[in-house]
């Protein structure tokens, strides 16, 4: 399976994955769950209507229909739903989990899926609650793991078969599920969304589960978050760096009469005016309430769908404009039980968001809250602060002292924070690039410095007749020259500021071609996304200057994927 990350914020990314079966889908993204038995939106609407591109269907409940187990048979899933999009198909377990058995063993249900031919296929999990004994998941996950094994042999290669983790809220359960699965390699993973704690909006439990298992898959995998249905909810799974949801939620809540929106659910009797709505709005609610039972809830399936779909459509976004966080920050406060657990993933794994979290980017920092301090950009650069002493400061909550030479740097000049008016400071430019460096790089450049300022900052800057970089203006960040690489080089220690290529890459990145990760030998581990890196040789010979996109452990997981995109080659123009 091909899997490229096209953008990031946080742990959160847009991937745009080509399946085993040659489809594509692009992440982070929502499977509406349909039931053949109880059709409320149907495939062919779905795509016509909603255009989107994904959809998941139960292989057990089509496998206890003669009828739609013949015509799946026959004509494949996608022939049977009459739906050329992407076709997840689950195994049953939750209805397992639900009823306490099903008349199907995981070989069966996976010979099943062989002959349908799904996108992506599931095997048989044990479904876990949050309050779930420790002996019954140890159990649940042996059960788990052995189906899995039995998947990776019987299962048909042009499937993308999809791996849940289980163990509930008991780590080392979850740590020894995540790490047999990533062995077993699998092309799309899962975790559970711990039904009861779900249900009743307590997600600290969850928070626990995911980072946990995240910190064991693989980043060069989508990883699915089952039965996660509410719109208020995805941002801050998506921040956690999970890809995809699905759920039935749409149509159960419409046969109740309730309506999704961003910030909440509100019952139809209890509205007067029905906002957000294109498949509502040429009705009131007394209309509504007239009609009958099953018209009703077609609309409301809709309605809830709808509002579904454009929070994901929102979500990716907020990751393409690097504002993931700030969307966060705005969705949390709609229920306490997000808030919570959204201070509880900032203040407990912080430094788990960081290492994916961009060095620097293209949208400002707004602190609307308390929690802005516990973000992982803020605590990064008030530790990087402690590298540049002994200058006039400005005091910046939440930053400390902050040196006025770093006022137009990233994140200081970019957080808007309230009841904090902007500074003007005036400065030696030279001063400004060397503090620049300092923070950035860690080191201090001696000799004699000559910079060209506009409006007193920093721009390109000289040893000498040398052009050894430039202070880029949105961000204030240095960005070295060949020349200017060379010299930051001899003042860091191997590997640091680096990223080292081997002997077969070293001639077309020399030359100003992107390094790609199967050509890395070694990296800085404590580099970041959109942090400018010096790429060298094996030698430790300075080839080219560029920005990384991948974080370190990323470069080590993703098989060919662009690790450092390439501003100038030492062999180049």
């Amino acid at each position: 399976m091909e899997v490229k990350l096209r953008a990031r914020d946080g742990a959160g990314r847009i991937l745009e994955a080509k399946l085993n079966s040659g489809r594509k889908i692009v992440t982070p993204t929502f499977f509406p769950v349909y039931n053949p038995n109880i059709p409320v939106i149907t495939p062919e609407e779905l795509r016509k209507e909603f255009r989107w591109n994904e959809i998941i269907t139960n292989a057990y409940i089509i496998w206890r229909n003669p009828r739609l187990s013949r015509i799946a048979e026959e004509k494949g899933v996608h022939g049977l739903l009459n739906f050329d999009g992407v076709v997840m198909m689950d195994s049953g377990a939750y209805q397992m989990w639900e009823y306490g058995r099903i008349e199907v063993t995981n070989e069966e249900i996976v010979e099943f899926q062989n002959v349908l031919r799904p996108d992506i296929g599931t095997f048989i999990d044990t479904v876990m609650p949050h309050n779930i004994s420790y002996e019954e998941a140890k159990e649940g996950v042996k059960n788990t793991l052995l189906n899995a094994e039995v998947c990776k042999e019987i299962g048909d290669d042009r499937i993308t078969w999809l791996a849940t983790v289980q163990g509930s809220v008991h780590e080392d359960l979850v740590i020894t599920g995540a790490e047999r699965l990533r062995e077993l390699d699998f092309g799309y993973y899962a975790l559970g969304s711990l039904k009861v704690a779900t249900n009743q909006w307590k997600f600290a439990p969850q928070v626990d589960y995911v980072v946990n298992a995240l910190r064991i898959l693989p980043r060069s995998r989508p990883v699915h978050f089952w039965g996660l249905g509410h719109p208020a909810t995805f941002s801050l799974f998506v921040l956690m760096g999970l890809d995809s949801f699905d759920s039935a939620s749409y149509a159960l809540y419409a046969r109740d009469d309730r309506l999704m929106f961003p910030w909440g659910t509100e019952r139809l009797q209890d509205m007067e005016e029905i906002p957000y709505s294109p498949f509502l709005e040429r009705y009131t609610v007394k209309e509504l309430l007239e009609m009958k039972r099953e018209e009703r809830a077609k609309l409301l399936a809709k309605h809830n769908l709808w509002v579904i779909l454009q929070e994901i459509r929102a979500i990716r976004e907020a990751i393409r404009g690097e504002y993931l966080f700030e969307y966060v920050q705005e969705r949390v406060r709609t229920h306490p039980g997000l808030y919570e657990a959204y201070r509880y993933l900032l203040e407990k794994y912080w430094k788990f968001l960081e290492e994916f979290t961009p060095f620097t980017k293209k949208h400002g920092l707004f602190a609307v809250g308390e929690e802005f301090s516990l973000r992982p950009e803020v605590r990064r650069a008030r530790k990087m602060l402690e590298r540049v002493k002994g200058r006039e400061t400005v005091e910046i909550d939440p930053y400390g002292s902050v040196p006025i030479t770093l006022l137009y740097t990233y994140p200081f000049g970019q957080s808007h924070i309230p009841f904090t008016e902007e500074a003007k400071p005036s400065f030696d430019p030279v001063e400004q690039v060397r503090d620049i460096i300092l923070y950035q790089w860690g080191v201090r450049i001696e000799g004699e410095l000559r910079v060209e300022s506009r409006g007193g900052r920093a721009r390109k800057v000289y040893i000498d007749d040398t052009y050894i970089g430039m202070v880029r203006p949105h961000d204030g960040m240095f960005v070295p020259s060949v020349e200017g690489a060379k010299l930051l080089k001899e003042n860091l220690s191997f590997p640091r500021g680096r990223v080292v290529v081997d002997e077969v890459a070293r001639g077309p990145v020399s030359e100003g071609k992107s390094v790609f990760t199967k050509f890395v030998v070694d990296v800085d581990p404590d580099l970041r996304p959109n942090q400018e890196v010096i790429v060298v040789d094996t030698e430790d010979n300075v080839i080219a200057v560029g920005k990384i996109v991948l974080s370190p452990r990323e470069i080590e997981e993703f098989e060919s994927h662009v690790a450092v995109k390439v501003r100038h080659g030492a062999g180049s123009p």
